[in-house]
């Protein structure tokens, strides 16, 4: 069986990387005492960062940053997740009333929204490299491959009730659809096919086509101030702010199957195990027991004067167990996959694809196979299985890898370019040098 994806959702977000303690941490973007209150996952505060009036949190894949999107003051913070202080206050291109920043899986670029235009952060230098000109911006996110930025507008712009279709890579806005007023907040699906658009006004969630961006349907009697998926999709988790609510989406049916009263929900973030959903709220944050049949508050987590976004980091423990397990081939269309550690050739390994994982999405510069990087040349695309899937083969210098005679298995491990961490591996048979001169 598959393990579930780790995905890094465009709103107060779930993030797998390691944290200093080893366990997962929530980071709470606190408005009112501007700064961003740091505890574990039982409510017991670790510490905080100073910041300014901090509405939205999203934190680097490494885990090593975090950045707040500052509600007043035309900056964005850059954290040091490590020593607890704010490294830099980049005041310089970020617009007014910014509400949220969506991260590229990779943390090298950042979209704020703001009601004056899109800034854009490069993570390297920590400084705003360009702008997307779209006023009245409430919520920015991206799709899973990263090449797509979509942009809802809230009701204070002249186009209020529209959202927008930008390419991340050049900020060119492909297209803009005007829908109903009052769009809060948006989130896309684990394929990357469909875009649920939150609408205030008319208490609706409409679903489009992230390709033609054409309507495909909606969830009456909801909305969301912010919404979360979870990894396998099936579920959709909306704070209706203005109902009190905490809703829950089957989107198989596209139906509100749960409605938990929680008093002024904003943010929201899954425990790595997705037992647990925890919403900032007037009340604090909320911890809702999803494992219960009754999915209700078992408590609140306190110490906060104006919690909005929430973040977790979960611990390398966690991260190591969601790794999605693939299936390889090490030099496929061989018999017994011999390895002849004194060759100075290489050694062919293909990644396979299946209904659940696509091969195409890996990043190889990620990829490490038995301690080995793979060439640089000769990474290819093709159905190497022979089940119509294109799998990816990647060549490794033989003299690179790390295997032992008497090795019986290699394994490989990556991310794909959305973030999600995979392994896998397969019998290799290291040949002795007796038995190569023999096979001579």
């Amino acid at each position: 069986m598959r393990g579930p994806r780790v995905v890094i959702f465009g709103l107060a977000f779930l993030l797998f990387a390691t944290g200093a303690t080893g366990a997962p941490l929530l980071y709470v973007a606190d408005q009112g005492a501007w700064n961003v209150v740091v505890m574990d996952l039982e409510g017991n505060a670790l510490g905080s960062i100073a910041g300014v009036t901090p509405y939205g949190i999203s934190i680097t894949p490494d885990g090593t940053k975090a950045y707040t999107a500052n509600w007043q003051n035309l900056t964005c913070s850059v954290l040091d997740l490590t020593a607890y202080t704010e490294m830099k206050r980049i005041d310089q291109g970020v617009g007014a009333y910014a509400q949220h920043i969506a991260l590229t899986s990779d943390g090298k670029r950042g979209y704020v929204a703001t009601d004056w235009w899109i800034s854009v952060i490069d993570t390297t230098t920590d400084t705003v490299i360009d702008y997307i000109p779209l006023e009245g911006v409430s919520y920015t996110t991206l799709s899973p491959d990263g090449n797509w930025l979509f942009a809802t507008y809230n009701c204070n712009n002249p186009y209020a009730g529209s959202f927008a279709k930008i390419n991340a890579a050049t900020g060119y806005i492909e297209a803009r659809v005007n829908y109903t007023p009052h769009l809060t907040s948006a989130v896309v699906s684990q394929d990357g096919a469909r875009l649920y658009v939150s609408s205030q006004s008319d208490n609706r969630i409409y679903i489009f086509s992230t390709d033609t961006l054409g309507w495909e349907g909606w969830v009456e009697g909801a909305h969301g101030l912010r919404m979360l998926l979870s990894r396998d999709g099936t579920r959709l988790y909306v704070t209706n702010n203005t109902g009190n609510l905490l809703q829950v989406i089957d989107t198989g049916t596209n139906s509100v199957i749960n409605s938990i009263p929680i008093a002024g929900p904003v943010g929201l973030a899954l425990t790595p195990d997705e037992s647990r959903l925890l919403v900032s709220c007037d009340l604090g944050v909320a911890v809702i027991d999803l494992a219960s049949q009754s999915q209700s508050v078992t408590k609140y987590l306190g110490g906060f004067t104006q919690p909005k976004e929430i973040a977790i980091l979960a611990g390398p423990e966690v991260a190591e167990v969601l790794q999605v397990a693939i299936d390889i081939r090490i030099k496929p269309g061989g018999h017994r996959n011999p390895i002849n550690l004194k060759s100075k050739g290489k050694v062919p390994v293909a990644i396979l694809s299946d209904a659940t994982f696509d091969a195409a999405t890996v990043d190889p510069s990620t990829v490490v196979f038995a301690g080995a990087s793979p060439r640089s040349i000769g990474t290819s695309l093709e159905d190497v299985s022979g089940d119509g899937l294109l799998d990816m083969v990647l060549h490794f210098r033989t003299q690179d890898l790390t295997l032992q005679p008497g090795d019986t298995e290699a394994c490989l491990s990556g991310q794909t370019t959305n973030g999600q961490a995979f392994t896998g591996c397969g019998s290799v048979h290291i040949i002795k040098w007796e038995e190569h001169k023999r096979c001579k």
